[in-house]
């Protein structure tokens, strides 16, 4: 699936906004959009999260603030991918695994047993 707020978030506008603002990491613009009515818990498409698009901004501040907000930090897609399995497979600019991603949903409580990708492997065995 493509990460066009529009399309994962069809029928709920505020998401939609609060979609592209994770996905830029724009952590000023997600509270002004929840302060509006804004679910951090919102459902899109084949269950993806506003987690799941945060995993695609520059750095992890807005993923860290929507956890901290009450938006599950485990979320999985349809396919069972979780937010966490992702987050570990991120690299940094230089192409190298990063641990900038899985470290502070980690220190958020996310356990390293959880299981949840594809394959049925505990974000351990994964990394």
């Amino acid at each position: 699936m493509a990460l066009n707020p529009k399309t994962v978030f069809p029928s709920d506008l505020i998401a939609q906004a609060m979609a592209a603002a994770a996905l830029r990491g724009d952590v000023n613009r997600l509270m002004q959009l929840q302060a509006q009515g804004g679910d951090v818990k919102a459902k899109g498409e084949r269950e993806m999260t506003l987690p799941h698009m945060a995993l695609h901004a520059p750095d992890p501040a807005a993923l860290v603030w929507l956890v901290q907000q009450g938006a599950d930090p485990v979320g999985a897609l349809s396919t069972g991918a979780t937010v966490p399995h992702y987050a570990i497979a991120k690299k940094d600019a230089q192409g190298r695994p990063t641990a900038a991603w899985i470290d502070p949903l980690l220190k958020l409580g996310v356990s390293p047993d959880l299981i949840g990708d594809e394959g049925r492997r505990t974000l351990l065995v994964t990394a």
